[in-house]
């Protein structure tokens, strides 16, 4: 529509039109990126707790090695599939994963 402000839509693949990304915004010092390194952590000593490799984590969860390395090391997060997978897998909550408080899932 000509003149009108929308932000940049696409089309999925199910013909839906998809919400426009949310731009996270910082916490303090460098917010996202040591929020990401704390999920990353939490990641890696649930496995090591449990005594898994990386490769058995993957294949539980259905990713690479080489997925969960760059998890750990907070190079990047997973995705909200391979989130509940985890969860699941390790009988964790995705609050718990997150660093989320607890409770801070409920509806108000």
């Amino acid at each position: 529509m000509k003149g009108s402000h929308m932000p940049h839509t696409q089309i999925d693949t199910t013909g839906m039109i998809a919400r426009p990304a949310i731009e996270m915004i910082s916490i303090g010092g460098d917010g996202m990126a040591s929020h990401q390194k704390m999920i990353g952590l939490r990641i890696k000593n649930i496995r090591y707790d449990r005594n898994e490799t990386q490769q058995q984590l993957g294949e539980a969860v259905g990713v690479v090695q080489q997925s969960v390395a760059a998890w750990e090391s907070g190079r990047s997060l997973p995705n909200l599939l391979s989130l509940i997978r985890i969860a699941e897998h390790y009988q964790v909550s995705a609050d718990w994963i997150l660093g989320l408080p607890a409770g801070s899932g409920d509806a108000p």
